[in-house]
């Protein structure tokens, strides 16, 4: 009985730190071998919350000028302080390395998250407009 209570004292310590240390060392990659920092304006299209975080449809114009969608997912629930209203602007600064993460910083809060940026689909899109 001692046994099987450290087997699962322990199996449960190394899945929380395994879930600790994933996003740290994402993020510390992101920090160490990405590149700069780049400040983005975007319009909030939607957002949406489940349990576990929240998600954001934003519209951006991309280097060419063109307007795109993106969202950014962050398992938490305050990105922004207060939360930006459909329509609104917001200003943010990202530092991304082609990967599906980035650190998100906002000029108000000193702290860094980590967030999924994501380009959806088309049909992604439909889906998240209707």
């Amino acid at each position: 009985m001692a046994g099987f209570a450290l087997v699962a004292c322990c199996s449960s310590a190394a899945a929380y730190l395994g879930l600790a240390a994933v996003p740290f060392r994402r993020a510390r990659q992101l920090a160490s071998r990405g590149p700069g920092w780049r400040e983005v304006t975007a319009v909030v299209v939607m957002s949406s919350e489940d349990r576990t975080g929240t998600t954001w449809l934003l519209e951006a114009d991309d280097v060419m000028g063109k307007p795109r969608y993106f969202t950014i997912r962050h398992f938490g629930r305050e990105l922004w302080e207060p939360m930006p209203e459909r329509g609104q602007k917001v200003v943010f600064a990202l530092v991304a390395n082609g990967s599906s993460y980035a650190l998100f910083s906002t000029g108000e809060d000193p702290r860094l998250r980590l967030v999924r940026v994501q380009v959806p689909s088309s049909f992604e899109l439909r889906a998240m407009q209707s």
